[in-house]
């Protein structure tokens, strides 16, 4: 969905409500924004990730904007933000809908406490029931969730692999390409986590698709070619 042209203050007023939501279980009230630095860690890893992907798409960058937000924060409170998002004409509410909703549920839930904040926050944009559900099903469809998923099961995965944890591995993997079935280091990772398990098979099968997706990675023509010479082997001995 395409971000609406939000006046600055707007802007401003969105990432802060979406902070208080992505910060709602750290039993900090209106000062939080003021030490959000030291509550980065607090928040869940997937929200703060797809959080960072909404702030950019709103022209930001959210650790270079600390300050500003900080001070916009303690200079409105959360009752001026709610004022503010007030001002949010109607055809544009359903972006905020559409987002908010990705950032609550890119973790797969939403908790009590990021329910009472959203609940302010439309109260104060006078959002109706029938508006999020005018909206509920477009986010649904959306990938961009997905694709933060998958690219932080892949991390995952990177760090099973690095300490041999194979199974571990292949399963954060095989989460990873399921939420993204494009993610071409993904595949390449559960390929090399076949090589490791001599399941030459399924390797040279994500490497094939994953040249697919990306035939000049030389890499994976490499890897490839190594799972067909370690199969050849294979059936030698055998």
């Amino acid at each position: 969905m395409k971000v609406p042209s939000f006046s600055e203050e707007q802007k401003k007023a969105i990432i802060l409500s979406f902070l208080y939501i992505a910060f709602s279980d750290t039993n900090e009230e209106e000062a939080l924004i003021a030490n959000f630095a030291q509550l980065f860690g607090n928040a869940n890893n997937l929200e703060f990730e797809y959080l960072k992907l909404i702030v950019s798409d709103l022209g930001y960058n959210l650790i270079d904007s600390m300050e500003e937000l900080n001070n916009f924060s303690l200079f409105y409170g959360q009752k001026g933000i709610g004022e503010i998002l007030s001002t949010i004409p109607d055809n544009e509410k359903y972006w905020y809908i559409d987002t908010v909703y990705k950032l609550i549920y890119v973790d797969g839930n939403m908790n009590e406490d990021e329910r009472l904040v959203l609940d302010s926050m439309f109260d104060y944009m006078n959002v109706t029931d029938k508006k999020i559900n005018e909206t509920i099903d477009i986010y649904k469809y959306d990938c961009s969730v997905n694709l933060v998923k998958s690219k932080s099961y892949y991390d995952e995965g990177i760090g099973f692999l690095e300490h041999d944890q194979l199974q571990n591995a292949l399963d954060s993997f095989d989460n990873s390409i399921t939420c993204n079935a494009k993610n071409v280091d993904s595949l390449i990772g559960r390929g090399t986590v076949y090589i490791k398990l001599q399941d030459y098979e399924k390797a040279m099968s994500d490497f094939g698709n994953a040249l697919l997706i990306d035939q000049n990675n030389y890499y994976i023509y490499i890897q490839q070619e190594e799972s067909a010479n370690l199969k050849c082997k294979i059936m030698m001995v055998l």
